[in-house]
């Protein structure tokens, strides 16, 4: 088969481009072994910004990411000389939602209240006694701390906090606090999309809200008698304390009652749930859905992020 001058050309180029390639992780790698003094700065550049709290972390990652030196040197974990070091386990669970801790300090009323009280399905889906999942298994670390999904935790938590949901806990590290896994998020995020992407509260937050104007809320956007129906059922056969049914079974009596039982699970929300210590905004954390393999960057121990940041010919 005859080869075109053209199509001979593109294949050489291609081979030119994939060598250059090779040539660069080369180099790279060997700057690694004989400890390069720009390799020294790299190390001493991460180190200094990873002890950065940890909003003006993300805004450092966020601005720097796209930098290609900066991935190169994230991305050698496994060759560090430690590489076991910075691996994570990460795996299927189902957690009590009611102890939960946020890692985030704002909670959006809206996004936490409006599915299960304005559509059928999100309310009969979180009432129930199976383990509950949201579009995805919510993330969180240490069995314990919500890293991503609060909102879908705290739909849940606000109407059925006896329930189960399904989530995707990263095993706990000895060492390693909330904030910092946070961060590794973070890194992984950036790393597999060269972005971080952030979402921002737009309403009240739910950890801090007034009772009555929670319930003024609510009172506002729960019209359909259909939901109100299924919240009053399932609070009448799972409640501790079920609802007292009034002579009046008028549509306001029994939503005056629920809405009255969903007050008091945000009241126990606000004193049992409330985030870590120096928990950063909701504009700065972890968005996950951004990302079809973060978890992967965790699990393979990629993510160069601590001391030893490259292997010496001393190890």
């Amino acid at each position: 088969m005859k080869i075109k001058l053209s199509q001979l050309r593109s294949i050489i180029l291609e081979q030119i481009k994939e060598n250059k390639e090779k040539q660069k992780i080369k180099s790279y790698i060997k700057k690694i072994l004989n400890e390069d003094p720009e390799l020294e700065k790299m190390a001493n550049y991460v180190s200094k910004n990873m002890n950065r709290d940890y909003t003006s972390f993300v805004g450092w990652l966020k601005q720097n990411i796209g930098n290609e030196k900066l991935q190169n040197f994230l991305s050698l974990g496994g060759k560090d000389g430690v590489p076991a070091d910075e691996k994570f386990d990460i795996s299927n669970t189902k957690l009590s939602v009611s102890k939960l801790v946020p890692t985030q300090n704002e909670i959006d009323v809206k996004k936490s209240l409006q599915y299960p009280l304005t559509d059928l399905k999100s309310a009969q889906r979180i009432c129930s006694n199976a383990p509950i999942t949201i579009m995805s298994p919510i993330i969180t670390y240490a069995g314990k701390y919500i890293i991503d999904g609060h909102h879908r935790w705290s739909q849940v938590c606000a109407i059925n906090p006896n329930a189960q949901m399904t989530a995707y806990n990263i095993t706990q590290k000895p060492g390693y606090s909330p904030i910092d896994v946070l961060k590794v998020t973070q890194i992984a995020i950036g790393l597999s999309t060269d972005n971080i992407k952030v979402a921002n509260v737009e309403g009240q937050n739910l950890l801090e809200i007034s009772l009555q104007s929670a319930y003024d809320f609510m009172q506002k956007i729960l019209k359909n008698i259909e939901i109100v129906n299924v919240l009053w059922k399932f609070y009448e056969q799972n409640s501790e304390q079920k609802l007292e049914e009034r002579k009046n079974k008028n549509k306001s009596g029994k939503k005056d009652r629920v809405l009255k039982q969903i007050v008091k699970n945000i009241e126990l929300m606000q004193s049992e749930n409330q985030p870590i210590p120096k928990a950063p905004k909701r504009d700065v954390m972890p968005q996950t859905d951004t990302s079809d393999n973060w978890d992967q960057y965790l699990q393979s121990g990629v993510i160069n992020y601590e001391e030893p940041f490259f292997k010496n010919d001393k190890q």
